[in-house]
């Protein structure tokens, strides 16, 4: 199973809703085989600050397929918001931990599915965000992937 560590403060959602959450989103688009491998270390701050974006996610070492995972998600945000950004985070750990997606750090660019992207020409501005290859499935999925979660959060309370 995904072992998760939760740090920071956020007063909207309890460390064992964040790890229940995550361990739950992970399973629905991971292998058991490959949970077993991997951490993450969620990481509740004021990225409105720094980012301005709700959440962020990235491998903790340069590595080809990495198997430890940084993000941070937004404290000042409301629950259900979290939860949404905590799924969309992890279609993206999903894609880094499956050697879909690489960000190099050296030169400005992206490789997604052995395509390979211009961070400063076709990435950075608000439109191209949007129809990156890797953030068109991260929010395709994060929709489905919260409805899932609130379903079995019903049928557990409900048994």
């Amino acid at each position: 199973m995904i072992q998760v560590r939760v740090t920071g403060k956020c007063s909207r959602i309890s460390k064992r809703q964040v790890r229940e959450a995550v361990s739950f989103y992970s399973s629905l688009i991971i292998s058991r085989r490959l949970l077993n491998y991997l951490t993450v270390r969620v990481e509740f701050k004021n990225l409105w600050k720094t980012d301005k974006c709700t959440g962020t996610c990235c491998p903790e070492y340069d590595e080809p397929r990495p198997r430890d995972f940084i993000v941070e998600v937004n404290s000042e945000m409301s629950k259900k918001k979290i939860l949404e950004t905590l799924a969309h985070e992890l279609v993206h750990m999903k894609q880094f931990a499956y050697g879909e997606l690489k960000h190099y750090l050296k030169i400005p660019k992206t490789r997604f599915l052995d395509e390979l992207f211009d961070n400063e020409r076709e990435v950075q501005s608000d439109e191209n965000y949007w129809f990156s290859p890797w953030e068109i499935e991260s929010w395709g999925r994060q929709p489905g992937m919260y409805v899932l979660y609130k379903q079995y959060l019903f049928d557990k309370d409900n048994k």
